[in-house]
């Protein structure tokens, strides 16, 4: 059997949509893709810190995490970048010219950094995923390297910031506040297979949602899980069923790689 280079998003691939945990049949797909000799890796969003423990309870040791920027193999980082130094102060300091909330991380951990306590209060009940620190009077031009930045805006806004003029808008998953967050999933495959002296042709990438398009663009081949939104069901080789309905078991059953 062909060598395969698997990829899976988490959050509604690997787990199920309803509840967020992953499916048996979800598990049982990926230890007999590698009794096969399958290549078997995540490629998610997440940072490591919020990616790891999903990735041991199914048992992929191989991550293409932080939205393609860090890549580790054994649980092992062989890569990792961070947010363009100069982009992240050019939006943080119009941020505070205008004075926008925002909070910013600076480690591959839960740890949030702002300048006083408005930010939780503009977020107008979205949640805040981390540990919110407060310091005041902070100079941001201290940190060498930026993560993560989260914007306490609505949506519709994002434009009300000059950067966002010439450069991409941030992903949002809320109402009112959007994140500035690595989206190269594409490229982090790519350095992936590129070290493991893979083929291109052998790589397979299951996703659900907006950050996936991009890997799907380019990969050999792609599944879109039955709950994608469309625009990644537009893209896909093979839309399969809803995570949790055995979508990834029975995708890799279809085509005989398990």
């Amino acid at each position: 059997m062909q060598k395969k280079y698997f990829f899976f998003d988490i959050d509604g691939t690997l787990t199920s949509v309803k509840n967020g945990l992953v499916p048996n049949s979800t598990k049982k797909a990926v230890q007999l893709a590698k009794q096969q000799g399958h290549f078997v890796a995540i490629a998610t969003g997440r940072p490591y810190y919020f990616t790891k423990a999903v990735a041991e309870e199914v048992g992929i040791e191989h991550l293409v995490c932080n939205g393609g920027n860090d890549l580790y193999v054994n649980h092992e980082c062989i890569r990792h970048t961070s947010l363009d130094r100069a982009f992240s102060l050019a939006v943080i300091d119009e941020c505070l010219k205008k004075d926008i909330s925002f909070c910013v991380s600076v480690e591959d951990s839960l740890k949030r950094i702002t300048h006083n306590d408005r930010f939780t209060k503009d977020l107008y009940g979205d949640p805040c995923i981390g540990d919110l620190e407060i310091i005041e009077n902070i100079d941001y031009h201290q940190f060498p390297q930026f993560e993560r930045i989260i914007i306490a805006m609505p949506a519709g806004r994002e434009k009300t910031l000059d950067v966002f003029q010439k450069y991409p808008l941030p992903m949002r998953y809320h109402p009112n506040s959007c994140i500035i967050e690595p989206d190269h999933k594409d490229e982090g495959i790519r350095d992936m297979i590129k070290q493991l002296k893979g083929k291109h042709e052998d790589v397979v990438v299951f996703g659900d949602g907006r950050n996936d398009i991009k890997m799907f663009q380019v990969a050999a081949f792609s599944i879109a899980m039955g709950n994608a939104i469309d625009e990644v069901k537009n893209v896909a080789d093979y839309v399969t069923k809803d995570s949790d309905q055995d979508g990834i078991y029975e995708a890799m059953k279809h085509f005989g790689w398990i």
